[in-house]
């Protein structure tokens, strides 16, 4: 286990007001490397498994179980929670039906089933199973052996009539009377006696009592949700009284050529009449449960799926089942009840004669119901009618799956009968042939029912458990369950829908169930030997970041991870090797095993009122990534906690199975899991950003018990954590906090004097708590691109769709969805019952809970997300940008006349996006680029923030710094599904997408002309739009990308804060553009060489600038954003350059038609990602950029010459390219350079580059150095050679001279210009940085660049070095405190770093201030990192 990181700094730290961790606090738990898993066992302080489903072998392995009951219709469950659906597939009868299902547990808890053998009961004696009593509301409202509330279930009843048969008192049932509730009980002396054996004849009638009537129809039945339906069957409804503990899946089976519903008794009207395996209602407006869905308003994308009836509502989802709970389904059929055993029917009979060993009573029918609304279960005991059938061998019926039914086939020896596949047997068919045709097309994915098996016994008689007080009573099944053995996720649910059993044909109505067949099994918290609540209490105070995950497993059966990895399994030879008991189980059907495991971080939650751990049964579980395609599956991943937004420090894993044979039984060997967990506090990845003289930089803060202690009056404290409306548990999600810091008073440049000028994330905080935060200004845009707010009503639907409140959980007992937790889930505007869209709208704009009681539930006490890669823009006045410098000198004027001038005095603010997926606009005041501000007597280099006064008193003056007050967010719509998926937690809902905004904005400022497109007539003027123009006009635009896992780039129009379309939305694009996708899967299926661009999404600051695109002609002038993408583009993609045309926000074309259409999508090496931003070079200039210099993660760089496009060049490569550096090849066989393991030379951070003349003509000097992934702890050298007290590896910083960057002559390598080791063990993550002469570069030692996998006794350096020899100034680096993880930032002739604890940190002569030479840090937004100006000053 590493050392945690303690630092002393001894450099010059600007100090800000933050949470304080003394030297003896450890910041960091590093367990990523260690196994915290060990050995497999089970148990309490083990592996939880799911109903025996995977066992612990004796070797130490897990592996899957099949080896379990087969599927019994009288014991029907799923093996383990998994998403069933269930597809109506066939009617064919006269009748009509509906389908529903209620669990065992239900039905015990209510006091209807013995909790052990599942049995009806007769708790209060009266020879009535209970369960029937309640489904006809036979109970008198008397009976005190039954509590009070279920004597009738439902509201009232609606008739009062008593009858008494045995000496009992019932009520008459709702369910079997006329409308005028007249009496129908009667004694009857001659009836059928309908047990076997005496049906037949009449000398065996008997005597016995009667009670309803078939004439149901137009009654109002039971006064329920659905009149004819049951209230106990019915879902719980406040019509039911909430009694129901049924789930109605279709309410009509109906499928037929009319519109006819015996004695329109259906729950729904029939509203069709074609036959075509669609159920004749609209089946998606009700949920699983058969309740009502509000209709979505006309417009919304659900309206038309709402009002028409399509394929889609064959399927029903029932969303996640629990797995064990045993399921019972029910058939509610609508049909006159007739006794008439010569037409195999009889009446239900209420009550039979117990069984008592006397043949000529037991069983007897004492008490029929005549009614046309029965009830048939999957649970053939609990039936009413009698089997009066009763052959020698017991069975009911034996039927063959996959032979078509014929009514003619009476038995086996029938002509009709199939053989049963595997036996000389034969079996009559099941379903007909209409039935199999539709379950062996497209829309049943082509199920094809094999020749087998299926019997059903009559209750009692199964050999393995006879009962014979069951067999006496003659319950007759309804059901057969068909399970084909070669589709083991589908099993085929066909009901028998005559009382008595009719033509036992079982397939009067056929459904097919959705399931899963596997395992599964859950780790105890493996985190909580440290990160516990006693001791040291680290678990509250600690939130893990990290989590590495390594398996070996059939997938992956290698026991050593590596490229290949090596150790294979004995007895396996490459991978997959499933386990299989004969050759083929596992992969002959088609359908493959799988083995998908997950992790959470929330496994223990702490009770707020004990202050201990206890197990949260629903962790929020998210997939671990592996890929499972490769040639090599993933052994080991590492996972980023934070960017998916999630906090906790009680770590879990679990692991599902699903295997398509019984003889497939897959194997896990090996699970190694580590984490890393960090002390609540502030961290950082991001650079600062530096303009006159003041610092902005953001960080992160991670939760702890801190939070809330004296945050009123405490600098840097925080407020509590809030209570969420949705669950009633803590908010402890990350927080973000920005500062701004000025570096010393411009009335004094020879002293250092900090001081905190504002907290952005305090501002908002206190602010809101004190305000409507509805006045928030947040934008987005809308399906039209045209601007809106979050809260307008035009994007409420994609905020959170009607569909979303149809999302009720069985599992969890609520709706998804129901966002303030009160039981109802709508969209629709209402303050009673409170809208969820409304609720989930006030929450993004800071609300809480805006009805809670207390002021302090109200509102969100941080709404401002973590800031972790994004660097803060700085929008200021516009300036003489690099453009500028070689622009013509009308256009120079034009700019400086119509553009610069007119906005001299904007406003000052600061941009910057946050985890949580918004960009965050602030005021930052009033900075100006003069160098003369009327109070200091001497220039100003690097521009002013404006005075108020100018104290005469020597006191500085105060000056316009602004507040750090919000003045608007943006949400990008193509993110806008996502955000509310930060706020549900439910089971699952840790795989949703959630927004994030972890990447650098860009501000620059472009012209785009007075015409919508670039046409060779265009004028440029630099004159702004008069009103909202996205596609003409000077514009100070904004463009950012949005994280590594984000594919959405958007951009903003900030020219003008006055104006009142400000900030003006120009458009969005998604990197997953489906069009660019199929044209790239096209080109690489005509050649293979074509590489298929990386999508993903980007954290690299975008390039805004002005190509030359094909020529140098004016005409071929585009303003483009150049969008890399991220580091790991994964093994069957290739790190890309998208070039976007400002204009479109689409890929740049070149000429007409399709082999131009996106030529500015570029694409490098496959399996690298994009290093950095990408450096532009203007090399004949001309203010436009004509040549770019790519850096990739394979240490490669790629110089692209935009001049030379050509569509016949195959896609990805039309721009002219080549590779002109490649670290590794570039070092070979140098004595200046280290030889070791060169491959792993690779390059994750940004470059620079310089223009430069020779005797030959311009040159391009480009320098960059090397590491690992910043990333991944598993990344770079082995372990042994990264040894953190003696590392033996070094990487390199480079300088090379292009003396070609036109590209005019063959491409070649180039060899380096000079090359400098680092010291050992430092690695470049933080990237270089010019001045004139200079270039600087700030280094880490560790694993990764985070606080964990930093080394704790060692520490980064600062290199110095000559432009032209790569000799280092001072003889050698300088020592920083801390380590360098981003970009270093060269202000005022000062180094600025971000620590990784989020201090701002820098070198330099604290003495002096103002320096006339020296470069300026706003590199993001005036000025790009990779370029310096050339006397290192603000242009004058």
């Amino acid at each position: 286990m590493r050392t945690h990181f303690q630092r002393t700094l001894t450099a010059l730290v600007l100090t800000v007001a933050t949470p304080s961790l003394t030297t003896a606090q450890q910041l960091c738990q590093d367990d990523l490397s260690n196994d915290k898993q060990g050995a497999f066992q089970l148990g309490p302080n083990g592996l939880t498994v799911a109903n025996n489903t995977i066992i612990l072998r004796d070797d130490g392995r897990l592996q899957l179980n099949t080896n379990l009951k087969k599927l019994d219709s009288e014991n029907i469950s799923f093996p383990f929670d998994q998403t069933v659906t269930i597809d109506y597939v066939y009617e064919s009868a006269g009748a009509s039906h509906s389908l529903g299902y209620m669990y065992m547990d239900d039905v015990v808890a209510r006091g209807y089933a013995d909790a052990v053998t599942h049995e009806l009961v007769d708790e209060n004696g009266n020879g009535i199973y209970d369960l029937h009593e309640a489904i006809y509301n036979l109970t008198p409202d008397d009976d005190a052996t039954v509590p009070a509330k279920y004597r009738y279930i439902g509201k009232t009843r609606r008739c009062n009539r008593t009858f008494t048969s045995g000496g009992k008192t019932y009520m008459e049932p709702d369910l079997a009377m006329k409308g005028d509730c007249s009496k129908t009980f009667a004694a009857k002396t001659d009836v059928t006696d309908a047990r076997p054996g005496r049906a037949d004849s009449s000398a065996y009638n008997i005597a016995n009592d009667w009670v309803g009537s078939n004439e149901v129809g137009g009654t109002g039945g039971d006064n329920g949700l659905f009149p004819y339906i049951p209230n106990l069957l019915e879902p719980s409804a406040p019509e039911n009284d909430n009694e129901g503990i049924g789930r109605m899946v279709f309410l009509l089976g109906d499928d037929d050529s009319d519109k006819a519903v015996h004695r329109n008794l259906g729950p729904v009207t029939d509203i069709a009449d074609t036959y075509d395996g669609v159920p004749d209602y609209n089946v998606s407006q009700y949920d699983f449960r058969g309740i009502k869905l509000p209709a979505p308003p006309a417009g919304d994308p659900e309206y038309d799926n709402y009002t028409k009836i399509n394929t889609g509502d064959r399927r029903v989802n029932l969303g996640l089942v629990k797995g064990g709970k045993e399921i019972i389904f029910f058939a509610v059929v609508y049909y006159d009840a007739r006794h008439n055993t010569d037409n195999d029917t009889v009446a239900p009979c209420l009550k039979r004669k117990p069984y008592a060993n006397n043949p000529a009573e037991d069983g007897k029918c004492l008490l029929h119901l005549q009614t046309s609304i029965s009830v048939f279960f999957s649970k053939a005991s609990w039936n009413l009618d009698q089997n009066f059938k009763a052959p020698a061998d017991n069975k009911v019926t034996e039927r063959n799956i996959g032979c078509s039914y014929d009514d003619s086939c009476t038995s086996p020896s029938s002509g009709s009968a199939c053989t049963i596949a595997g036996t000389s047997k034969k079996a009559c068919g099941w379903l007909e042939q209409d039935t199999l045709d539709r379950l062996d097309s497209v829309a049943y994915k082509n199920l094809k029912m094999p020749k087998e098996g299926v019997t059903v016994m009559r209750p009692g008689t199964e050999a393995s458990n006879p009962q014979v007080a069951i067999d006496k009573m003659n319950f007759m099944p309804h059901v057969i369950v068909g399970a084909p053995t070669t589709d083991p996720f589908r099993w085929i649910l066909g009901f028998e829908d005559l009382n008595g059993g009719g033509d036992r044909d079982f397939n009067d109505i056929v459904f097919m169930i959705n399931k899963e067949n596997g395992g599964g099994a859950q780790s105890t918290t493996v985190s909580s030997d440290v990160m516990s609540d006693v001791g040291d209490k680290l678990g509250p105070e600690f939130t893990i970041t990290k989590v590495r995950f390594r398996r070996q497993d059939d997938v992956a059966p290698y026991a050593t991870p590596g490229n290949p990895p090596t150790n294979i399994r004995s007895g396996c030879s490459k991978a997959p090797c499933w386990t299989e008991e004969i050759a083929g189980a596992c992969t002959a059907s088609g359908v493959k095993p799988t083995i998908t495991y997950s992790i959470a971080v929330d496994c223990r939650v702490l009770d707020p009122v004990t202050n201990l751990y206890k197990k949260n049964e629903t962790p929020t579980w998210v997939p671990v990534p592996l890929d499972n395609e490769k040639q090599y599956p993933d052994q080991e991943v590492e996972i980023d906690i934070l960017a998916l937004g999630l906090t906790g420090s009680q770590l879990c894993w679990k692991v599902d199975i699903s295997s398509p044979s019984e003889l497939c039984r897959p194997i896990i060997d090996d699970v190694d899991i580590g984490y890393q967990a960090v002390r609540s506090g502030a961290y950082a990845r991001s650079s600062p950003s530096t303009i006159g003289n003041v610092a902005v930089w953001g960080v992160n803060e991670t939760p702890g018990q801190n939070w809330g202690k004296n945050w009123t009056t405490t600098p840097g404290a925080l407020p509590p954590a809030g209570n969420r409306a949705y669950d009633n548990s803590k908010d402890f999600t990350i927080r973000g906090r920005l500062f701004m810091q000025s570096l010393y008073d411009p009335e004094n440049t020879k002293a250092t004097a900090t001081k905190l000028r504002w907290e952005a994330g305090r501002v908002m905080a206190l602010s809101l708590a004190s305000s409507n935060p509805l006045n928030r200004k947040i934008y987005t845009v809308n399906g039209a691109g045209d601007r809106r707010e979050v809260k307008d009503a035009d994007v409420g639907g994609t905020l959170m769709p009607t569909s979303l409140c149809n999302t009720y959980s069985e599992i969890d007992g609520r709706y998804l969805y129901d966002m303030n937790n009160d039981g109802i889930c709508t969209v629709v505007a209402s303050t009673a019952p409170y809208s969820d869209r409304q609720f989930l709208i006030d929450w993004l704009y800071g609300y809480e809970n805006v009805n809670a009681a207390t002021s302090a539930d109200k509102f969100r006490p941080w709404p401002f997300g973590g800031i972790n890669l994004s660097t803060v823009a700085l929008s200021v006045p516009p300036y003489q940008d690099p453009w500028y410098q070689n622009a013509k000198p009308a256009e120079r004027d034009l700019y400086r006349d119509n553009f610069m001038k007119p906005l001299e005095t904007r406003t000052t603010r600061a941009f910057v996006g946050t985890m949580s997926g918004v960009l965050h606009s602030f005021t930052a005041g009033a900075f100006r680029n003069g160098v003369n501000d009327g109070c200091v007597p001497g220039a100003q280099f690097r521009g002013y923030f404006v005075p108020s006064d100018c104290p005469t008193n020597g006191d500085p003056a105060l000056r316009d710094y602004g507040s750090g007050g919000e003045e608007f967010a943006y949400m990008p719509n193509l993110l806008l599904s996502q955000y509310r998926n930060q706020y549900v937690r439910f089971r699952g809902s840790g795989t949703l997408p959630r927004p994030q905004m972890d990447a650098s904005p860009t501000i620059a400022n472009m012209d785009f002309g007075d015409r919508d497109d670039w046409d060779a007539s265009i004028k440029y003027t630099w004159k702004p739009a008069a009103n909202a123009q996205k596609q003409k006009g000077a514009k100070t635009v904004l463009v950012s990308a949005t994280g590594k896992t984000s594919p959405v780039v958007f951009a903003l129009d900030i020219t003008n804060p006055k104006d009142s379309w400000y900030p003006l939305p120009l458009w969005e694009f998604s990197l997953a553009d489906a069009d660019v996708a199929t044209a790239f899967t096209k080109a690489i299926k005509d050649d293979s060489s074509v590489l298929m661009p990386d999508n993903s999404g980007s954290r690299h600051a975008p390039s805004l600038v002005r190509i030359s695109w094909g020529s140098s002609l004016d005409k071929d002038r585009r303003w483009v954003a150049v969008v890399g993408t991220d580091y790991d583009p994964g093994d069957l993609r290739a790190g890309a350059v998208y070039l976007l045309d400002m204009k479109t926000g689409k890929p740049l074309t070149y000429g007409n038609g399709n082999p131009g259409r996106y030529a500015g999508v570029l694409t490098f090496e496959q399996g690298s990602g994009i290093a950095a931003e990408t450096p532009m070079v203007d090399l004949d200039q001309d203010g436009s950029y004509d040549v770019m210099y790519v850096p990739t993660t394979a240490g490669s760089v790629w110089r692209v010459n935009l001049k030379n496009v050509s569509t016949s060049r195959k896609l990805g490569s039309q721009v002219q390219k080549c590779m002109v550096a490649h670290a590794a090849s570039a070092l070979q066989g140098r004595a200046d350079a280290s030889q070791k393991e060169l491959d792993l030379q690779e390059l994750y951070s940004n470059m620079a580059v310089k223009l430069v003349s020779t005797d030959a003509g311009p040159a391009v000097r480009f320098f960059f150095g090397t590491s690992d992934s910043p990333d991944k702890y598993t990344d770079g050298y082995a372990p042994d050679v990264q040894n953190p007290s003696n590392p033996t590896y070094q990487y390199h910083l480079l300088a090379f001279e292009d003396p070609d960057p036109a590209g005019k002559k063959p491409c070649a390598e180039l060899q380096p210009l000079w090359v400098q080791k680092l010291s050992p063990g430092q690695k470049l993550w933080g990237g270089v940085a010019l001045s004139a002469d200079s270039i600087y570069a700030a280094t880490a030692v560790g694993t990764a660049a985070d606080i964990c996998s930093l080394n704790a006794s060692k520490h980064g350096e600062a290199y110095t070095a000559n432009q032209t020899t790569g000799v280092l100034t001072g003889g050698g680096p300088a020592a920083l405190e801390g380590h360098a993880i981003s970009s270093p930032v060269v202000h005022d002739e000062h180094l600025f770093v971000l620590s990784a604890t989020g201090k701002m940190q820098f070198t330099g002569d604290p003495n002096e201030w103002n320096n006339k030479a020296g470069t300026s840090g706003s590199s993001r937004s005036q000025i790009m990192l990779w370029e310096p100006l050339p006397d290192g000053r603000l242009p004058q």
